[in-house]
């Protein structure tokens, strides 16, 4: 990923789609998460 700066950093990254009780698809939902520190131990 990308910070604004421009420097590339590692991240997780998750994602999952939303639906409702009918099994509808609603949206999606994403995470991602910065590991520079863990990568780096």
């Amino acid at each position: 990923m990308l910070q604004k700066s421009g420097k590339k950093i590692p991240v997780w990254f998750s994602g999952s789609v939303m639906s409702n009780d009918g099994g509808e698809k609603m949206g999606i939902i994403c995470l991602a998460r910065d590991f520079s520190e863990q990568k780096l131990a």
